[in-house]
């Protein structure tokens, strides 16, 4: 409920804040054209933040997020595992990530997105996307998804300076080496005290698989800025009309 979330954050606690911004912004994106969508995320956001957020969550495969729709048994779809922040002093959010534990997996039968986040290739359908098993509805069908992919010179921008700084291989590697180093004692000393602990061999062979899906993730998000700025169409009306509705790619 609102009023609870509202009121276990502490700094909410003597400041009764409004909602007002948060469903201003949600009325002007559903209000909006889809050729408008930029123009209204940049008035309630900080667009340069919200591509830096795209391109880091997509580039680590944060596939259990604000991409990820998961469509129950009706007919409601809905993602999970991030905040929105509002700036005390400004009708500004901020979206902030959450629950990142499922990233760097690649073929996890229910989080995994096999399809790039914005691909506009297909219509505004659940389906099933193997590995996944559930059913989900494409980010791109969300309005505010959409419009983040109308912002493609940005987002592949942001992507490349990721490249180009926290995601180089020299100090990724240098962390886990670091972490590995730490951690690799006490697997071994849980192993000899405990009958139901990881062993060493499965501890490494895991540590293994986290750098062999860090170096694909790499090489997919260098090939996405090698590919540049999609068109990007609007798959609703791909599904009503049959015709593509776009959104410019050099936004």
């Amino acid at each position: 409920p609102r009023g609870q979330h509202q009121n276990q954050d502490p700094q909410n606690a003597d400041q009764n804040p409004s909602f007002a911004p948060m469903l201003d912004f949600s009325a002007a994106l559903a209000a909006a054209a889809v050729s408008d969508l930029p123009d209204t995320i940049a008035k309630y956001t900080d667009v340069n933040a919200i591509m830096r957020y795209v391109a880091v969550d997509r580039t680590i495969a944060h596939d259990d997020g604000p991409f990820h729709f998961y469509c129950g048994g009706g007919s409601t779809c809905t993602n999970h595992n991030f905040f929105w922040y509002q700036e005390s002093v400004a009708p500004r959010l901020w979206l902030i990530a959450w629950d990142l534990d499922s990233s760097f997996n690649l073929d996890n039968a229910t989080t995994t997105l096999a399809f790039p986040w914005d691909d506009a290739s297909g219509p505004c359908e659940v389906r099933v996307f193997p590995p996944a098993t559930l059913p989900l509805l494409p980010p791109l069908c969300d309005k505010l998804i959409l419009g983040w992919a109308g912002m493609q010179k940005q987002y592949v921008d942001a992507v490349g300076e990721f490249l180009a700084g926290p995601c180089r291989s020299e100090p990724v590697d240098g962390l886990l080496n670091e972490w590995q180093a730490q951690i690799r004692p006490v697997v071994e000393e849980a192993a000899i005290a405990h009958a139901d602990a990881v062993t060493p061999a499965a501890w490494d062979a895991a540590t293994a698989a986290l750098r062999s899906a860090i170096a694909e993730l790499r090489q997919r998000a260098v090939a996405r800025v090698a590919e540049g700025p999609k068109q990007i169409v609007d798959p609703w009306i791909v599904l009503d009309a049959g015709i593509p509705g776009d959104l410019d790619g050099g936004n």
